[in-house]
């Protein structure tokens, strides 16, 4: 599992310096959060890890077609103010897009290290 956090999160910074980059080329990039998939390494990793299997057990589980309607929306381009942004299933992606000028300006739905 560390190597899998691991490449997830430098996906995301990928994603965000991605973003920036193409932003002249029009071109939008969205990380995303697809949640607790049943998948073979989800499966795997619940006989292991035993916070996988709470999590299931929580109903914490997303179907494909969750992450999919997800996909689909932010390819509509309605975020695409939001570029290089992470989205997860479990949010409400519309209220985050009208709060736009807000979650840029406080740097929101990204991975930033805080500083005191």
């Amino acid at each position: 599992m560390s190597a899998y956090v691991t490449s997830k999160t430098a996906l995301i910074r990928f994603s965000e310096q991605l973003a920036l980059e193409l932003e002249p080329h029009s071109v939008s990039v969205f990380p995303i959060r697809p949640g607790i998939v049943r998948t073979a390494m989800v499966e795997d990793a619940r006989h292991r890890l035993p916070f996988v299997q709470q999590m299931l057990d929580g109903g914490m589980e997303v179907t494909p077609d969750v992450v999919a309607d997800l996909v689909l929306l932010l390819a509509s381009g309605r975020a695409d103010s939001l570029s290089g942004r992470l989205f997860s299933v479990d949010e409400d992606v519309e209220e985050i897009v009208r709060r736009a000028p807000e979650v840029r300006r406080d740097e929101l739905n990204t991975l930033r290290v805080r500083k005191l």
